[in-house]
C-alpha cells in the first residue's frame, strides 16, 4: 500500500490543523500564506507555514476528493478550497471578474457522462461548513460575497446549453471540486469551505479566453487577497 508521504511528500503528521486545498498555485501564493516551498510527492505537493498546510490537488474532482479522503488520519481539521470559479449571471447579484466568493454548498454535476446524457435531475446538494462561513465572512471585512449554491460541473463546452438549468436551481458560480470537498469533508468528519474567485462569466467571458490585462490584474489580486485572508482565518483558528 501506498504511503501517505509517497502521495504528498511529508508525513501525515506534518500536516497542519488547516489546510488550504489548492488545484493550482504560484510563487505569489506561497509568498502571501508564508509557505516556503512544496515537497512534491507522486499525486500531489504540499508544504506548510506556521498555522496551515498547502496542498497541490490538481484539477478536477477525483484529485481532490481524493485528497480529502487521504487527510482523513492527519491532525488536519479545517479544510478550505482555494480557486476559480465562473460566474452564470443567474439571480440578481452581479459577479464581476475577480470578485472573491464563498458558496453555501454546492450541486454535483460532475460526471461528464452523465451530464453530456442530460442524467443530471435531481441533483445532489452538499453544504459548506457553516462555522467556516461565518468565520470567512467575519475576518474579510466585506470582501468576500456569499452566494447561495455553487455547481461542480462536468464540461466547458456545455456550460451554455445548461444556462436555463442554472437559472431553476438559482446556481451563482461553476466550478469542479466544491461538491466533492463538501461531500468527503462529511464522510471523513471534517468542517469545509471554498473560497473562489470568478475568472469567467457564462455567455461573455469564455473560461479558455486569452485574458485581457484588467482581467489578468483583477484575478491577481484576488488570488493575493484569499491568500491574506485564508493566513488570517489560519491564525484565528491556531491552538
Amino acid at each position: 500500500m501506498i504511503s501517505f508521504k509517497q502521495l504528498f511528500g511529508q508525513k501525515n503528521t506534518d500536516i497542519k490543523k488547516f489546510c488550504v486545498l489548492a488545484p493550482f498555485y504560484d510563487q505569489q501564493l506561497l509568498k502571501v500564506l508564508g509557505v516556503p516551498k512544496l515537497r512534491k510527492g507522486t499525486i500531489y505537493a504540499s508544504g506548510n507555514s506556521e498555522h496551515l498546510s498547502l496542498i497541490h490537488t490538481r484539477m478536477g474532482a477525483t484529485f481532490l476528493g481524493d485528497a480529502v479522503l487521504y487527510l482523513e488520519d492527519s491532525p488536519c481539521q479545517y479544510l478550505v478550497l482555494l480557486g476559480a470559479c465562473g460566474a452564470t449571471g443567474a439571480g440578481q447579484d452581479h459577479l464581476d471578474i475577480g470578485q472573491l466568493t464563498t458558496p453555501r454548498g454546492s450541486y454535483a454535476v460532475d460526471s461528464f457522462s452523465q451530464t453530456l446524457s442530460r442524467q443530471t435531475i435531481p441533483p445532489a446538494f452538499f453544504p459548506a461548513d457553516n462555522e467556516l462561513l461565518d468565520l470567512t465572512f467575519r475576518l474579510s471585512q466585506g470582501q468576500v460575497r456569499s452566494v447561495e449554491a455553487c455547481c461542480s460541473f462536468a464540461s466547458f463546452a456545455l456550460e451554455p446549453e445548461y444556462s436555463g438549468y442554472f437559472e431553476r436551481h438559482k446556481i451563482n458560480i461553476l466550478d469542479m471540486e466544491t461538491a466533492a470537498l463538501f461531500q468527503a469533508a462529511t464522510v471523513t468528519q471534517k468542517k469545509a469551505a471554498a473560497l473562489l474567485y470568478v475568472t469567467d462569466i457564462l455567455n461573455v467571458k469564455h473560461a479558455h479566453r486569452a485574458w485581457s490585462v484588467l482581467d489578468k490584474i483583477k484575478i491577481q489580486k484576488a488570488s493575493q487577497k484569499a491568500g491574506t485572508l485564508l493566513k488570517g482565518i489560519a491564525q484565528h483558528l491556531a491552538p
